[in-house]
């Protein structure tokens, strides 16, 4: 466990050390991010995806990829105890609905019979890490909640209509639906314990707001929402408030694990395609070109561009 957290706390001063050059990277094309590792007779491309919908520049870049690269595994930014049966469930939707850099990669690695990984934290063990935090619980839901207002606010709802949107589907994950979610129910339980409220979403409602009051700014969350600030973000992306450093801290921990299933995978496959948020992407950049160097061989890194046949 201590060298665990020595490699949390290295890779948090690392996210932290990034300066404005590399952020702006963010701001640049799916193409201009995703780099290609090429060492030990083994290829590693990692892919920066912004978590849309219908972004069909995207879905061409990544079907080219694939027909260009044949990868033997694809990693995707999954929790690791999610069953493979929770996306196969909703692969017989209208393919114009799937997630761009879920269903779709899921999808085309179906068509080509192509190994499938997730290489995100398990939920287990994120959830312990949150509950060692002061304010765990609320941490925790605010990370879903927010994550969930993201994804919603493409729908181009209002910002009360997003955010009571994401928190009724936290709410169903969390007690109604055989996810693996559903086992933390007990933590809804313990915030109507504290709060004593009533209802759940009542709960939730003055549990984010004194959470907002705390880590970010004494105003309504919604109002807050509705600027557009993005409370999911890690520093240094966005440094304004304090949750942004607990967000990093977050970040690190799960960008541990996606590091060591990417080596995990090199070991045993020669030819791996990872698709991972952008900031997740770009924080490892470097990190993996460490990594590689250190469990493998030297390692030549470079940016992939790959333009579509006509």
């Amino acid at each position: 466990m201590a060298k665990k957290m020595s490699s949390i706390k290295k890779l948090y001063e690392e996210i932290c050390s990034l300066d404005n050059e590399r952020i702006a990277e963010i701001k640049k094309g799916i193409q201009d991010n995703t780099i290609s590792y090429t060492f030990s007779n083994r290829l590693f491309v990692m892919v920066p995806s912004m978590h849309t919908k219908r972004d069909q520049a995207f879905r061409d870049f990544v079907s080219d990829l694939f027909d260009r690269v044949k990868p033997e595994m694809v990693l995707l930014e999954q929790p690791m105890d999610i069953s493979r049966r929770s996306i196969d469930s909703r692969m017989n939707r209208n393919q114009a609905s799937y997630n761009d850099d879920i269903e779709w990669p899921f999808y085309l690695a179906k068509m080509h019979s192509i190994k499938i990984g997730f290489s995100d934290a398990p939920l287990r063990d994120l959830v312990n890490f949150y509950l060692k935090m002061d304010d765990g619980i609320e941490l925790f839901l605010f990370f879903y909640i927010t994550a969930a207002y993201n994804a919603n606010r493409v729908l181009k709802l209002s910002a009360t209509d997003a955010y009571e949107l994401s928190k009724n589907n936290i709410i169903s994950d969390f007690v109604y639906n055989q996810r693996p979610l559903y086992q933390y129910r007990n933590l809804l339980d313990s915030l109507q314990r504290k709060y004593k409220l009533g209802s759940i979403s009542k709960c939730i409602d003055f549990s984010m707001q004194g959470l907002v009051n705390k880590y970010i700014a004494k105003e309504p969350i919604i109002k807050l929402l509705a600027k557009e600030v993005n409370l999911h973000t890690p520093y240094p992306f966005y440094k304004k408030y304090k949750i942004n450093k607990i967000n990093t801290y977050v970040e690190s921990f799960r960008n541990l694990y996606m590091a060591d299933n990417f080596i995990k995978s090199l070991r045993i496959y020669k030819r791996v395609i990872s698709i991972n948020g952008v900031g997740h992407a770009i924080e490892l950049r470097q990190h993996m070109f460490n990594m590689i160097e250190n469990n493998f061989s030297k390692c030549q890194m470079h940016r992939v561009r790959i333009l579509r046949k006509c």
